[in-house]
């Protein structure tokens, strides 16, 4: 059999059966096939790039925008600022003094407060209702000052004061009434000091009675009063108190101090 004869039999067969229809049906196949294919990596590409640019985001939030790094860098202290304050604090350093020159104003100043708490170991109480106690014995009802409460120990309208440190002190006190009045000064019981209105006394123009003048809650009228200063050595635990003859009601005080 000739062979194009065959040929143009086998044609003729493929178009008698479809066969030319299947073979365009495959093409197409084939074509869709890859475009799908081509799909495939369009869509991948595409979520590739979407996670950059989410990453990108990210990025860009977590950083500080251009504006806001400039106004940061327009707050920042200029060199011009920076020796000004220098400048400002060596003039401090300077006016201030040094340490030698520190130590020696502690010193002095630790001198001046230690006279100072010397000269100002005092206590002083008032006696003021105008009533007596234990006879002709004053009480002492209010305490003014007491700069050493552990070495002058008071009570309450109690009519003696302890002092507790022998030594050298200075004791001062007052009585007043309508008419100077007399006291006498007992240490642990013992009179040591006597005060009365005579002529050996400094004798003060006011120390008549006067009249329709008060100058005391009491109402009594002399100004000057009885009053004395002396400097005394008590011992250990010494008990003061002070013995009143005169008018009532009276009114007075008490002060002691350490030398």
């Amino acid at each position: 059999m000739d062979l194009d004869l065959a040929d143009e039999v086998i044609d003729k067969k493929f178009k008698e059966f479809g066969l030319e229809s299947i073979q365009l049906k495959i093409r197409k196949i084939e074509e869709d096939l890859n475009t799908r294919l081509g799909q495939k990596q369009y869509d991948s590409q595409i979520r590739f790039l979407r996670e950059n640019i989410e990453d990108l985001q990210k990025n860009i939030v977590l950083k500080s925008n251009f504006q806001d790094t400039l106004s940061l860098l327009d707050t920042k202290s200029n060199i011009e600022d920076v020796n000004t304050a220098l400048k400002e604090i060596q003039k401090g350093l300077e006016i201030k003094a040094n340490k030698q020159d520190f130590n020696g104003m502690i010193n002095e100043q630790g001198l001046i407060n230690e006279f100072l708490c010397t000269e100002n170991i005092i206590a002083r109480w008032k006696w003021k209702s105008g009533q007596l106690r234990d006879k002709n014995f004053v009480p002492w009802e209010v305490q003014s000052i007491n700069t050493l409460p552990d070495n002058f120990m008071w009570e309450k309208n109690e009519s003696s004061v302890i002092v507790v440190t022998a030594g050298l002190y200075e004791i001062c006190f007052g009585l007043y009434s309508k008419k100077k009045p007399a006291a006498q000064l007992y240490i642990n019981s013992e009179v040591v000091i006597s005060a009365v209105n005579s002529s050996s006394y400094v004798i003060h123009h006011s120390s008549g009675k006067l009249k329709d003048v008060k100058t005391s809650k009491t109402g009594n009228t002399a100004v000057t009063g009885l009053t004395m200063i002396d400097w005394i050595t008590l011992p250990a635990r010494s008990r003061i108190s002070l013995c009143y003859s005169g008018e009532t009601p009276g009114e007075g005080f008490l002060s002691l101090k350490r030398l």
